[in-house]
């Protein structure tokens, strides 16, 4: 009689770990996928806002596991093995050298339902997602989560934190049905392009409102909008206009124009982290040529060369472990130089310039709660706060409600000073009462006992 072969182990699905190298941490996971006996995997590094990046030489025998990523710094290679469900190898890029770990993510058992959704926007643009459902009787009123400037994932997930994810967790079992999609080309998601603006992020939200109003599992009369920080832009453009939300939640969001933010970025950064008042203003010069230029057609290039004599001096700050993490510091200031400047020169970011969110909060009639984070800064609460107050007000707005979250920073995490330092280091929760807060305003405006 002949014995049955166990089946050759499979490491197909997703995978959560970190690297280890040159004294830092990083988080990062790999899905692995089989077709057509080819087997093909992803990376996501959460905490450099890198998703999807493609992985080449994928190889796996049943133990030793290789894979290869290729980036600005030279070709990173990952061997290792997999023993008792944890894969453990050696990382190298260039001259560092490391280790890294992943080990399988197992489905979590959920007190709700999600599926799988994907919305065709445009010919050019299909967003994918999951709706999470409750498991009482519908329709559901339903929220659609839009994400902050940036390419996210479907949890806007930033050094290992999962804003979205959380909120769907709790939302959901009290009631409200729960959209969350991939950015534009995050993901399961196409159509990235260099020159989509905030306007045409706005236009996806509309098609996303559409396709929930068609479904029989949605009360179409109860559909809102939380946009986070840039998302809070988006969600305002979408309330202003006829066939909007029933409602929106804004979450550190913009009231002044995006040249206004940066700056007040740049100053409360720069403080948190030790720059000096003459390094602060010798940024905001820097940042005020850069807009003139943007505004005029002047020609970068000399912009460009001060911003890499900045770079050069912040490193020469460093303390000697700090600066060894950078084995090549030319090539580092040159790529950081070129992706800062592409950046700026995008048709994104000179629309975000300008573009003043006043002009759309001033005809929002929708109900409206804005919440801030005592220590953001990156859109700083009571600045913030009192212009959307005046707006509002003026307005003749009947129905808003502005709160800022004690201690809590900009992704509304508690934290001792909001510095962007500090934002790996904290636990991945949020801080105390804010769900509460978003909940306690929300059930009743959806019909949902508390």
């Amino acid at each position: 009689m002949a014995c049955e072969q166990e089946p050759a182990p499979s490491i197909d699905g997703l995978w959560e770990g970190a690297i280890t190298v040159q004294g830092m941490e990083i988080g990062f996971s790999v899905k692995f996928a089989t077709a057509d006996g080819a087997l093909t995997a992803t990376m996501d590094i959460p905490s450099q806002m890198a998703y999807g990046l493609p992985l080449s030489n994928v190889t796996f025998d049943g133990s030793r596991v290789y894979f290869e990523l290729e980036s600005a710094l030279g070709l990173a290679t990952h061997e290792g093995t997999l023993a008792e469900g944890r894969i453990t190898g050696a990382f190298k890029q260039g001259d560092a050298e490391g280790e890294f770990y992943l080990e399988r993510v197992v489905p979590e058992e959920l007190p709700y339902d999600t599926e799988e959704v994907s919305v065709e926007v445009s010919d050019e643009v299909t967003l994918a997602g999951t709706l999470s459902l409750p498991r009482t009787e519908g329709p559901h009123p339903a929220l659609i989560l839009i994400s902050g400037s940036g390419a996210q994932n479907r949890d806007e997930e930033i050094f290992g934190f999962k804003p979205f994810k959380l909120l769907a967790d709790y939302l959901t079992p009290l009631g409200v049905a729960v959209l969350r999609c991939d950015d534009r080309g995050i993901g399961g998601s196409t159509g990235a392009g260099a020159d989509v603006t905030t306007a045409d992020l706005a236009t996806d939200v509309a098609v996303l409102i559409s396709h929930l109003k068609g479904r029989t599992e949605i009360d179409p009369g109860r559909i809102g909008l939380l946009g986070h920080s840039e998302g809070s832009i988006i969600a305002g453009m979408a309330a202003a206009e006829a066939g909007g939300p029933a409602f929106i939640i804004l979450l550190g969001g913009p009231a002044h124009t995006g040249e206004q933010i940066v700056k007040s970025q740049l100053v409360l950064l720069s403080r948190a982290e030790g720059a000096t008042e003459e390094q602060i203003a010798e940024g905001l010069d820097l940042q005020d040529r850069i807009f003139t230029a943007l505004r005029t057609g002047e020609d970068f290039d000399e912009l460009k060369e001060e911003t890499k004599q900045l770079i050069r001096e912040s490193i020469e700050d460093l303390t000697e472990e700090e600066r060894a993490k950078i084995p090549d510091v030319e090539a580092y200031v040159e790529a950081t130089v070129e992706a800062e400047f592409a950046a700026v020169e995008s048709p994104w970011f000179r629309f975000f310039m300008d573009y003043d969110p006043a002009l759309d909060l001033a005809e929002i009639a929708c109900p409206l709660l804005a919440v801030w984070g005592e220590h953001d800064l990156q859109v700083p609460a009571e600045e913030n706060r009192a212009r959307m107050e005046e707006v509002l007000s003026k307005a003749g707005h009947g129905d808003y409600t502005l709160e800022i979250v004690p201690r809590a920073n900009h992704l509304f995490q508690e934290t001792e000073t909001g510095a962007f330092s500090e934002y790996a280091l904290l636990p991945k929760e949020f801080a105390p009462g804010f769900l509460e807060l978003i909940s306690g305003w929300l059930l009743p405006r959806v019909g949902i006992p508390q």
